[in-house]
């Protein structure tokens, strides 16, 4: 009996805390609603949103099986049926875009089967532009619903909207990032950070012996190599010899490897002193000396996460949506504004400036 009665004030308890944090999350997303609405995103619109949201998590829960030919694998049916209705596709066409490619043959088109690893790539690379280009257009949208108030803002008080403007700016400081294993994430991220300490570096120290230079006063000397943090910024984002062009065009040579990329990367930057090749038998990983300290990454998968495919076989299915927001979101000038986040495409993460600040 106080085992069983143990038992019930633990559920209980549970339940209680369950209903609190439903309740919480309910009223968050009326925040989130009522906010939208006045960026001017109607209810529908939202309801759209959501869908999109719905679709990249189910789409989460698809696997595939065959080393030639991808089939889906037993009991993803009704995830593949959930995300088909959330991207308003048929299930049947969205498996087949995914488990297979077409290919040109003279002047005839065939279809190909893709292997196991490639749907689940092509469906990965599918949430994560569903992702991106969903944030995208919200930004857009915010940025332009400011812009309107603060032309009619302008013009009711000075009777002209020359020269007024309103925007949302974001700087999203990530904390520099040092792990067991360190992979693309924290590479990113870590870029981030050299490019904002690269600032303060500016602001700070240059401006501080320009002004003493000025003024006639003696400028403190200091080892302006141990403070400069231009060797790394080199490092990872020189236009041919740097990690990030180096990382795009490996993703595009067919036979391009993880460790391939290491070994060009360590060849074209043999004098930079503030990269290293791997110790202790690790082939794929490579040091770098950041700002914040020396940092050991694991290139496994970079070329990978690099990639993020997505088949122009797929985007035309998706333009044929019965969802309007998803067809819009792949809407051809769509693409074009978006090819720069990813290799292999065409772009990468140097083309599209990706480092991983937030901005809008």
């Amino acid at each position: 009996l106080e085992a069983a009665a143990t038992a019930a004030a633990a559920t209980t308890s549970s339940a209680v805390a369950l209903k609190a944090e439903f309740t919480r999350d309910c009223s968050s997303l009326a925040q989130l609603r009522e906010a939208l609405e006045h960026l001017g995103m109607a209810r529908y619109e939202q309801w759209q949103a959501w869908g999109c949201l719905a679709a990249m998590l189910h789409l989460g829960n698809l696997g595939f099986e065959g080393a030639d030919a991808a089939s889906l694998r037993g009991g993803c049916e009704s995830s593949l049926a959930f995300a088909a209705a959330a991207l308003g596709l048929d299930p049947p066409a969205l498996l087949k875009a995914l488990a297979t490619r077409c290919i040109k043959a003279g002047s005839e088109f065939i279809t190909a089967a893709n292997s196991a690893q490639a749907a689940e790539e092509l469906c990965d690379g599918l949430a994560k532009a569903l992702y991106a280009r969903l944030f995208d257009r919200i930004i857009i949208l915010m940025n332009t619903s400011l812009s309107k108030h603060a032309a009619a803002t302008a013009n009711a008080r000075h009777g002209t909207d020359a020269g007024f403007s309103s925007f949302i700016g974001l700087l999203d400081i990530f904390g520099f990032e040092i792990f067991g294993v360190n992979s693309l994430e924290q590479l990113l991220i870590n870029y981030t950070n050299e490019q904002l300490q690269g600032i303060f570096n500016e602001i700070i120290f240059h401006a501080a012996q320009k002004e003493n230079i000025a003024e006639g006063l003696p400028v403190d000397q200091f080892d302006q190599e141990t403070v400069s943090n231009t060797k790394v910024l080199s490092l990872l984002s020189a236009p041919r010899t740097g990690l990030f062009a180096l990382l795009n065009e490996e993703c595009i040579f067919p036979k391009g490897t993880d460790s391939s990329f290491v070994e060009k990367l360590l060849k074209a930057n043999a004098t930079n002193e503030r990269l290293r090749g791997a110790r202790g038998g690790k082939p794929r990983t490579f040091s770098i000396a950041h700002y914040a300290g020396q940092v050991e990454y694991d290139s496994n998968n970079f070329l990978l996460k690099n990639k993020d495919p997505l088949s122009e076989d797929l985007q035309v299915v998706l333009r044929q949506s019965t969802e309007p927001l998803i067809s819009l979101l792949f809407a051809p000038s769509q693409d074009s504004q978006t090819s720069g986040r990813s290799a292999g495409g065409g772009g990468g993460i140097g083309g599209g400036g990706g480092g991983g600040g937030g901005g809008g």
